[in-house]
């Protein structure tokens, strides 16, 4: 079974819009249906990361609460303001799961995220995702309700997405094995903000971004082979709470035409263990380590120049 993702319904602003205001006056309201979920584009919202640095985000999220002639009215007032000629387009995952999800087995799939239809490009990397499962959390306080549990892929196919293959948030004893993940923009794998004791296996990954753990800790990455992608696997930290990317295991993977490094264990990434994996590279390092206390052994990368590895004192080599 082949499931392929439409084109977004899309329009333009054909005004600008103020912060506050509950309307937007555009070139097709028509397109969209009371309901929708709708991305706009255009704006510069200023936001802070959980550390307090500035973060710009480059849209803002909103719903249609209403249809008119010329125009759309919004649940919600602008969080910021809007240019004429603004792109307003209702993105959408194949499998978006945000409620409660327990023993959900997705196997033998083909998702065709059908990006070079898409006439406008979605910004927000939660959306234009193959399976995004999302359970209920906050970047101040973890965990704000019980995790999405015990969901597998298991041989799916999943390409051309403008954002991820397969997306985990706030999930845990979940899995995605023997999946084949092509041409995305962004991660094929992704395990992210509270996801634990979550499994990647035996995946083969060709033309994505990499396979990324960002705030995720007691995972099991072993067994993929990356190939044309743009980076590796990383594991870095977003959120600034304990107990965050530690305790995974990153084990025998290989990497074929990636650039290095193919695996990253950026700072707060700490009691991880890194063995088995193989690669060959013009350049290095092939094996970046910026934590602590992280196990690095037997790791036979293959570096025609630089270092095969470059780690910081505080690793167990």
């Amino acid at each position: 079974m082949v499931l392929q993702l439409l084109p977004e319904r899309h329009t333009r602003t054909t005004a600008a819009a103020n912060t506050g205001t509950s309307e937007l006056f555009v070139e097709q309201p028509d397109v969209f249906a009371p309901g929708l979920a709708i991305e706009i584009q255009g704006a510069v919202r200023e936001a802070l990361s959980p550390e307090g640095k500035p973060h710009q985000i480059p849209y803002l999220n909103n719903t249609v609460k209403e249809v008119l002639p010329d125009r759309i009215v919004l649940a919600n007032p602008l969080a910021g303001a809007i240019p004429a000629a603004a792109p307003v387009i209702h993105p959408m995952n194949i499998f978006d799961g945000g409620r409660a999800i327990a023993n959900l087995t997705i196997q033998g799939l083909t998702l065709d995220l059908n990006r070079d239809a898409w006439p406008v490009r979605p910004l927000n990397h939660t959306r234009h995702c193959g399976v995004f499962l999302h359970g209920p959390y906050s970047y101040e306080k973890g965990l704000t309700g019980p995790p999405l549990t015990g969901v597998q892929m298991i041989d799916c196919t999943i390409r051309n997405a403008h954002h991820r293959g397969i997306a985990f948030y706030a999930v845990q004893h979940s899995g995605v094995h023997q999946c084949r993940i092509e041409n995305t923009a962004a991660e094929g794998i992704d395990f992210d903000h509270f996801v634990t004791h979550c499994q990647a296996v035996g995946n083969t990954l060709v033309n994505c971004h990499n396979i990324e753990l960002n705030d995720a800790s007691d995972c099991l990455v072993e067994g993929n082979e990356l190939r044309n992608c743009r980076t590796g696997i990383v594991v870095w930290q977003w959120c600034q709470l304990p107990d965050l990317n530690q305790r995974n295991l990153i084990l025998r993977n290989t990497f074929a035409d990636c650039p290095p490094p193919a695996i990253a264990l950026r700072k707060g990434a700490d009691d991880n263990t890194v063995l088995g994996n193989t690669g060959h590279f013009a350049k290095g390092p092939a094996l970046l380590v910026e934590g602590k206390n992280n196990g690095i052994g037997g790791n036979p990368f293959q570096v025609d120049a630089g270092p095969a590895q470059q780690v910081v004192p505080g690793n167990v080599e």
